[in-house]
């Protein structure tokens, strides 16, 4: 089993999903779903997103070998937005309903 498969698998056990019902949301057959897990044949590309939203992981983490699930979620979305500003001076500007407190010229840490 290739680590693709091996976490399609993971993911879709740890959900308490049989390949039946993964198959069935992901239109496809179940022996489809068997041949990923097993490593035989990989999803097409379109459909990588749609397996990482039904089991509730990042592409990063499906695709990347060295990928945990801890190291995804780690660096996803705000993270690597904020990663990205290490160091850098940054205006950021939060808004909730009414307040909008803002940092101008924040060392970003």
């Amino acid at each position: 089993m290739n680590q693709l498969g091996e976490k399609i698998a993971k993911k879709r056990k740890d959900l308490g999903m049989t390949q039946n019902e993964f198959a069935d949301k992901m239109c496809v057959t179940r022996q489809t779903v068997s041949r990923w897990e097993a490593g035989t044949v990989y999803p097409d590309i379109d459909k990588i997103s749609d397996i990482a939203e039904l089991l509730h992981v990042s592409c990063d983490y499906l695709l990347k070998d060295d990928e945990s699930e801890e190291t995804a979620a780690a660096v996803s979305g705000i993270s690597r937005l904020l990663k990205g500003a290490e160091g850098k001076l940054v205006r950021f500007s939060f808004f909730d309903d009414e307040a909008d407190p803002d940092l101008y010229k924040a060392d970003c840490r």
